[in-house]
């Protein structure tokens, strides 16, 4: 079973000093009352997140001034800070016109006269990718034919099946002879029958 005292400082998260206060600080700590050392812990918080984010821009600032020493000065860039938006404004117009700034990026690197004998391959691929659509297209086409082709057929066929219905209906059940039955439709047996009674 624990004791009063280590139970109590079981309970109480905020009891010991935070670790920079030292041993001395530590006993006079405990003796606060609860709110105030709950203030001092979350301030004692807050100040570290303060200076390690100090600490992450700083190690920050050091690699960019590093990057600037032994690249950006020698292109004749003053600070980090014009170097460093200069990169990004060619990296904007690379976004916005790609194949007019990299030319000019060749004319000012002196490497034009080697890219221009070079083939545009994005050209080629986009020369690519139209003949696959064209080809893609007439396959379409040709789908689109064939089954308008199949639909014409189709509506052919359904015409000369209703004028066959049609021919069916016709007066011949009147006039069919008793031998002839047999090879009149169900229609034409109904009318001759109707004919019959209507006499």
């Amino acid at each position: 079973m624990y004791a009063p005292e280590t139970a109590a400082e079981e309970a109480d998260e905020y009891l010991l000093a935070p670790a920079a206060y030292g041993e001395e600080v530590g006993r006079i700590f405990k003796t606060l009352p609860f709110a105030m050392r709950r203030y001092l812990h979350e301030r004692e918080h807050e100040i570290a997140n303060a200076f390690s984010k100090f600490n992450d821009e700083l190690k920050l600032k050091h690699f960019l001034d590093e990057a600037f020493l032994s690249k950006g000065c020698r292109h004749g860039f003053k600070t980090a800070k014009d170097w460093i938006e200069k990169l990004i404004f060619a990296e904007e117009m690379i976004e916005a016109f790609p194949r007019d700034t990299l030319r000019f990026l060749a004319k000012a690197y002196g490497v034009e006269q080697d890219l221009s004998g070079m083939k545009d391959k994005s050209a080629d691929v986009c020369e690519l990718k139209i003949d696959l659509l064209t080809q893609a297209l007439h396959r379409l086409q040709e789908r689109f034919d064939e089954r308008e082709r199949s639909y014409a057929e189709a509506a052919a066929a359904a015409e000369a099946v209703r004028k066959a219905k049609a021919a069916g209906f016709s007066p011949r059940g009147k006039a069919a002879k008793a031998e002839d039955e047999q090879e009149l439709t169900t229609r034409q047996l109904l009318e001759r029958k109707f004919a019959e009674l209507e006499d």
